[in-house]
């Protein structure tokens, strides 16, 4: 699949919001949710005298579906090199082989990671974060 700056977040295949419900295999092995200090969501325990409808905020909040997207490049180009673009066409993008990827939550830059295979039988990406938190050269 080819990336360029067109957002289609309205685009969204069906199943895909399913998909981050469930837990992705291998990433115990890289430290998934112990990134930038933040654990997994614990469960709440609801405790009847103190709780409310919204007596648990931070469970609440972490329980909130974020949409996270990695971004191995971009292209600029005329409408008119748009429009001749066909099947088997490749695009230049902007980043090198072995460059770090983008990894953004919501649209903003969270991090940043290299590409990796997952060893799970079928072949998966997934991505080692390098760096995580305030991105050197990057304004908000």
């Amino acid at each position: 699949m080819m990336s360029s700056d067109i957002d289609q977040s309205d685009n969204t295949p069906d199943g895909v919001e399913a998909a981050f419900e469930q837990p992705m295999s291998g990433a115990a092995e890289f430290g998934v949710g112990q990134i930038a200090g933040i654990a997994e969501p614990a469960q709440a325990e609801a405790d009847p005298s103190t709780a409310s409808d919204f007596g648990n905020n931070s469970a609440m909040i972490m329980g909130l579906p974020v949409m996270m997207k990695v971004v191995l490049g971009s292209a600029k180009m005329p409408v008119a090199t748009l429009a001749k673009l066909t099947k088997g066409s490749v695009v230049k993008l902007d980043k090198m082989v072995g460059d770090p990827v983008d990894i953004l939550v919501n649209g903003r830059l969270i991090a940043r990671g290299e590409v990796v295979v997952l060893n799970e039988g079928t072949s998966r990406f997934g991505v080692v974060l390098t760096q995580v938190g305030a991105i050197p050269g990057v304004t908000k």
